[in-house]
């Protein structure tokens, strides 16, 4: 199978079609909710720091913002590994075992941290040299996650490096995907803003909505991306859909 626009994008529509009920879940259960509960502790605690306005409070909003920072940016690195996996493992036709998932998600976290932060300062380099290097490594690196989570043996170093190599000569490719899709995601981010405005619902239920919104697009995008690796690397190693899936035996 050769690496294209459609056959991608395809790929995408038939994956998350198949298994909306399972993406869904694990993503509002893992990441949504738990994202929401945090974003209303820190709220709380935001207006007793309003409210009362002396050192005590300011300094324990001060915390509980940093360990709420620290916490949304944990559940973040576990819902993208545990995404990322449940979609390889569906695109190429084997059953995810949950438990499996979350082990390997807890194990991921802080390696997909630190290829979080690799990736981008060498994006970011690339853009202080120029604007085009900078867009070449972003796009040569979007499939650096899907490349650690679905190809355990590569470590932090190997996943940055076999990404650039899938990716190669696919690069227009990708670049139109994420232009697509993000104009499609701006559409519809619009959408519901302005629907919601337009309800006239108070902020303290909006923000919350607004959030999850945001949240579940981004599920979507892990899952787009790791369609965009399956494909590749059937691609690119020519392989089937079941060597592709030997890695998880």
């Amino acid at each position: 199978m050769t690496f294209s626009f459609s056959v991608a994008i395809n790929r995408f529509f038939k994956l998350l079609s198949e298994n909306f009920p399972l993406i869904f879940l694990l993503g509002l259960l893992s990441y949504v909710l738990p994202d929401l509960a945090l974003s209303f502790i820190g709220n709380i605690y935001a207006g007793i720091d309003d409210a009362y306005n002396n050192v005590f409070t300011s300094i324990t909003s001060s915390w509980v913002g940093l360990v709420v920072g620290l916490l949304s940016v944990f559940l973040y690195l576990i819902n993208i590994s545990m995404v990322t996996e449940v979609a390889i493992l569906r695109a190429v036709g084997k059953k995810p075992r949950i438990s499996q998932i979350i082990a390997s998600a807890l194990h991921n976290a802080l390696p997909i941290l630190a290829i979080s932060i690799l990736s981008a300062l060498w994006i970011g380099l690339g853009f202080i040299a120029l604007i085009i290097p900078g867009i070449i490594l972003s796009l040569g690196l979007s499939v650096v996650i899907p490349c650690y989570v679905g190809e355990r043996h590569l470590g932090v170093i190997g996943a940055l490096k076999r990404s650039l190599f899938l990716t190669r000569y696919h690069r227009g490719s990708i670049f139109l995907i994420a232009l697509v899709s993000g104009i499609l995601v701006a559409i519809l981010t619009g959408m519901v803003a302005g629907s919601m405005r337009m309800s006239l619902l108070p902020d303290t239920i909006l923000t919350p909505l607004t959030t999850a919104a945001s949240d579940i697009m981004g599920v979507f995008g892990n899952v787009l991306y790791a369609a965009i690796y399956v494909t590749l690397r059937e691609s690119k190693d020519k392989r089937g859909p079941e060597q592709t899936a030997s890695v998880f035996e």
